[in-house]
């Protein structure tokens, strides 16, 4: 993995008490400071922080980092061999070609947080309380997701500023299964290959990211060789570095929290969504593939969360070549053509499969999809173990429609009649009837579907209306996805303008959120 290391801590370890973190001025100007002081101040904290790198003040010293692991470190022998080579070979290396990245995985109290103390102690005269040592907590230093552009922004110069300082910089990342997606993508460019950025050169960085993500994993992994009657310390950094690192890559804190930051209003959609996905992709061996079905009006976030499931798999999210995507109305517009249609897709579908198992098929407007088609590819949804020698099992079908949508509606506005709050309504409230009125509706591509006759679809999930609460949400979550700093007069002025049923009461948006990003173009 050239140079970068992904770094695992299986159960549980003793950590001494009394560990001393460093939070240089960062903390405050990021969290009192509402992400302004390090932006204004810039060069200034920089030279205000040290006076560039001082060989007294740094000293690796390779035979204490092992002798602190050993002595220290308990029952970590994997995580405890390979920091010591990775530190120990880089600081050995005169000329790095990139810095050296250290993700460390792992439940609370296995050792994360000390290990990083061990390092700096041994890399840095003054340890943890040194002056080239930067760390950040998620939750304190990036807690807002409005800020979010700000703290990418404030990072980079904070980072570059340090580094320009001194190379033989350290920066930890604490809590990141808690960073919000996107934020530390903006340190891609310190961790490439250049030489230098802009005259800075940080080969010479270390970069430690701490995260309780791949926690389930780990301990799957130990538990199995226990069960096994193996001992623990047959456990090898392959036993667990290909899974975990796609496991870690997919965190399913990442899509809960995508879910909860940018999916408004939809606390069933929502909940049902985390659940299926997660499960199914921890699951090793499926019994058949995963089918979902998101009906509701349009705007409500269908497409939003069909995105963000594809993020949280594949590393290039829709844009992936795993991901396929079908529009009914251009794709298969012609009723004359269904057999085509048919035949056609199921090639699509077997090849794609074939290429690779874990593939994702999106059908949008399955409402206005020709009754029958979608029957088709039945097989492949379905308990079998191998078709033709393929295995469709680990593959993942979505379809989108907006049938079911006057039921899902009419279950809502009965809740809002009767005082009732909307969190209230559950799974069970919707999911009956709106697999049968999806089934009987002639509008619907899974009109009389043997999908849904064969019990093949294993969640129809509900998304509500939605409230001008939510579509305030939706506004200032759009400012901040264009780099504008969200404005809640506003939001609240576009919001006011847009359309609201039933004409009486005025409580749904009629286009959900759809229409908020060239509303807000207009307004700002």
């Amino acid at each position: 993995m050239q140079a970068t290391y992904a770094t695992y801590f299986v159960y549980y370890v003793l950590i001494s008490s009394g560990f001393v973190n460093a939070f240089e001025p960062i903390s405050t100007t990021f969290v009192v400071g509402s992400g302004v002081g390090l932006a204004a101040v810039g060069r200034t904290i920089y030279n205000y922080v040290h006076d560039g790198c001082d060989s007294k003040l740094i000293a690796f010293n390779s035979k204490g980092l092992e002798v602190a692991l050993d002595r220290k470190l308990f029952g970590q022998h994997v995580a405890s061999r390979v920091i010591q080579k990775a530190v120990t070979g880089f600081m050995n290396n005169k000329n790095p070609k990139k810095p050296l990245v250290l993700s460390l995985h792992g439940w609370t109290g296995t050792g994360k947080n000390f290990v990083s103390q061990l390092i700096a102690e041994n890399l840095y005269k003054e340890g943890m309380a040194s002056s080239f040592v930067h760390k950040f907590v998620s939750t304190a230093h990036f807690p807002h997701l409005s800020q979010i552009e700000d703290y990418k922004s404030q990072l980079q110069q904070w980072i570059k500023g340090n580094v320009t300082n001194c190379p033989r910089s350290m920066f930890i990342f604490d809590g990141v299964d808690k960073m919000y997606p996107g934020l530390i993508d903006c340190l891609k460019p310190y961790l490439g290959y250049y030489e230098n950025l802009d005259g800075v050169s940080y080969r010479q960085a270390i970069f430690i990211f701490l995260s309780n993500a791949g926690g389930e994993h780990i301990t799957q992994v130990a538990l199995n060789f226990w069960k096994e009657g193996r001992d623990r310390e047959e456990i090898q950094l392959q036993d667990l570095e290909p899974a975990l690192s796609l496991s870690v890559f997919n965190n399913k804190k990442s899509l809960e929290v995508a879910l909860d930051q940018k999916l408004f209003g939809q606390h069933v959609a929502s909940r049902v969504i985390q659940k299926a996905v997660t499960g199914f992709m921890n699951n090793k061996n499926p019994k058949k593939s995963l089918v979902l079905s998101l009906h509701g009006w349009t705007g409500t976030g269908k497409n939003l969360v069909s995105q963000l499931i594809a993020e949280n798999i594949y590393k290039e999210g829709m844009a992936s070549s795993f991901v396929h995507q079908f529009v009914s109305t251009a794709h298969f517009p012609h009723l004359s053509q269904i057999e085509n249609y048919k035949s056609q897709l199921q090639q699509w579908i077997k090849g794609n499969v074939t290429n690779c198992p874990r593939s994702m098929f999106i059908f949008d407007e399955m409402d206005k999809m020709h009754p029958g088609l979608i029957d088709c590819i039945k097989p492949y949804l379905d308990y079998y173990e191998y078709l033709d020698g393929v295995s469709y099992r680990q593959a993942i079908f979505i379809f989108l429609s907006n049938a079911g949508g006057e039921h899902i509606t009419q279950v809502a506005l009965e809740f809002w009649k009767a005082g009732r709050d909307r969190e209230k309504i559950k799974l069970q409230h919707l999911e009956p009837a709106l697999t049968l009125s999806v089934f009987n509706s002639k509008q619907s591509g899974l009109w009389h579907t043997s999908l849904i006759d064969k019990n093949l679809v294993d969640f129809f999930i509900p998304f509500l209306p939605l409230e001008y609460r939510h579509v305030l949400l939706c506004g200032m979550a759009e400012m901040s996805a264009k780099g504008l700093k969200p404005d809640q007069d506003v939001v609240d002025q576009m919001a006011r303008e847009l359309v609201y049923f039933p004409k009486s009461d005025k409580i749904f948006s009629v286009n959900g959120c759809k229409t908020i990003g060239g509303k807000l173009d207009y307004y700002t």
